[in-house]
Formats: C-alpha cells, sequence, structure tokens
C-alpha cells in the first residue's frame, strides 16, 4: 500500500479511518504528504484525541477487489472508519465482467434469480506469463498516448453501446448491462457496509467527481447535460444517496466555482 508503516496495534484513545479506493486513493501523482488522507489526520486535530488515517487505495481496484482487501487486510487494524472513494466514471464497469476490460480480476455476478455471487475463475488463467504481460501493458499505457487511445478505443468496443465509457456515469442505466453493472455495485457497497458494521467500524462512501462533472466552466457541464438529457451530471451520486438512507451513507460531491474547490 502507497503509506507509512502503521502498527497493526492500536492505541485506546485513537481514531482510525482506513481509506480504500482506486488509483484517487493511492494518489501516485500526488507528494505522500500532500495526499489528501495524509492531511486529514491534522484537518481532524481539533475534534478530540488522535486521527491515524491508513491508506489501502490500489490502481484500477474495482469494489469487488475492495471489499476483498477490506476483509482480509484493513479490518486486521480495527479501523473505527472505513472510507470509501468510489469513481463512478470505472467502478461500474470495473464490477461488470461484460464491461470490464481487464477480466483477471474477481467478480461478483448476477444469478438468473437476480442474486449475486462470486466468480474467480480467472485464477485459472493468470498465469505468471499473462500477470507479467498484463503489468508491462499497464507500465505502457502509464508512458505512451498512442496506447492510451488504443487502450481507450479497446474499452468503447467492448462497451459496444453509443456513450463512450467516460459518459455512461452520468446517465441512468439504458441498457441491460449497465442495469447490472448497478445492481452489483450497490450489492458490493451494501457488502462493504455490512462487514465494516460486524467489525465495530462506521463507512463513509465518498464519490470522487469525474473531469466532465467539474469543468472551469460551469456551462460546459450545462451543455454535456442538456446533450445528454439529464438535469444534471450527478445522476449516479444522487442514486448512490438512496442506496443506505442518510443513516448509513453520507456522499460529497465536489464541483468546481470560481473561488475554488468547495464541497
Amino acid at each position: 500500500m502507497r503509506d507509512h508503516e502503521h502498527d497493526v496495534a492500536k492505541h485506546m484513545s485513537t481514531t482510525r479511518i482506513a481509506v480504500i479506493g482506486d488509483s484517487y486513493a493511492a494518489a501516485l501523482e500526488v507528494p505522500l504528504d500532500r495526499t489528501f488522507w495524509s492531511l486529514l489526520p491534522k484537518r481532524l486535530a481539533g475534534c478530540g484525541g488522535t486521527v491515524e488515517v491508513l491508506n489501502f487505495g490500489v490502481p484500477a481496484y474495482g469494489t469487488a477487489q475492495e471489499y476483498l482487501l477490506l476483509r482480509d487486510r484493513a479490518l486486521r487494524y480495527r479501523p473505527d472508519l472505513v472510507l470509501l472513494v468510489m469513481t463512478l466514471g470505472n467502478d461500474l464497469e470495473n464490477n461488470r465482467r461484460s464491461l470490464e476490460p481487464v477480466q483477471e480480476r474477481p467478480f461478483e455476478v448476477l444469478e438468473p434469480s437476480g442474486g449475486v455471487r462470486w466468480d474467480d475463475t480467472y485464477r485459472r488463467t493468470l498465469t505468471p506469463g499473462r500477470l507479467a504481460a498484463w503489468r508491462a501493458f499497464g507500465l505502457g499505457v502509464d508512458n505512451s498516448r498512442v496506447l492510451q487511445l488504443l487502450h481507450d478505443a479497446r474499452a468503447r468496443y467492448l462497451a459496444g453501446q453509443r456513450l463512450p465509457p467516460s459518459l455512461r456515469h452520468l446517465v441512468p442505466p439504458r441498457d441491460t448491462a449497465w442495469a447490472a453493472a448497478w445492481h452489483i455495485t450497490e450489492a458490493l457497497v451494501a457488502a462493504i457496509d455490512t462487514l465494516a458494521r460486524r467489525a465495530g467500524a462506521r463507512l463513509l462512501v465518498v464519490s470522487v467527481s469525474s473531469p466532465q462533472q467539474v469543468p472551469p466552466d460551469s456551462g460546459v457541464a450545462r451543455r454535456l447535460a442538456d446533450s445528454l438529457d439529464v438535469p444534471d451530471l450527478f445522476v449516479a451520486e444522487r442514486r448512490l444517496e438512496t442506496l443506505g438512507g442518510p443513516t448509513v451513507f453520507r456522499f460529497f460531491r465536489w464541483r468546481r466555482h470560481s473561488r475554488g474547490m468547495r464541497p
């Protein structure tokens, strides 16, 4: 994990926050001491007691992997609060096998009855050679504009939809695959909440904005919303707000204003 070392044992006067998420939580592009989870202890110092934040963010993780990470690693540190950082611009696709280009990951899949079950068949195909090739491709995409364009084109082809993947979370589900992605994602968030509560922790879900939602010119966002026939670009966040009710989940939406970033 990208963080300082932390003891597993927790002092009684310490409040621990476990952050789980994808590249937004890993924040590899930001100096370690300027990441949001590094700044949290100082910002919360006035609340009384000692606050310790542990970062478990991993780039490219979906909600299923974050659930397993919380279960198998993060809960060992006995957090008081689990901070789930959701990137709806790609989490929904990560959670649906037919929409996700990278198949070498665990999925929850829909049963004919409408329930969900775990599917880890990827383990049978994830050979050392395939894993090395996948890592090499990831390194190439991180450093090549040409590969980034090819990767995006492949994702659009696999999605097979009129809207590009970067915009599909801005509208209500318009096909069965996207509706299923929502169903699975909601089931995973509810499972994370149950897992956290059983361990004595509370869950806070934060939805981080995509670039399309918070352009410097608010008129750009308005025109995009009109072209997509939606009232605004926060359809997905409002759906998440209804998932567990205000007593279980709280969501923060960040919009760019002329005076800076405000919640």
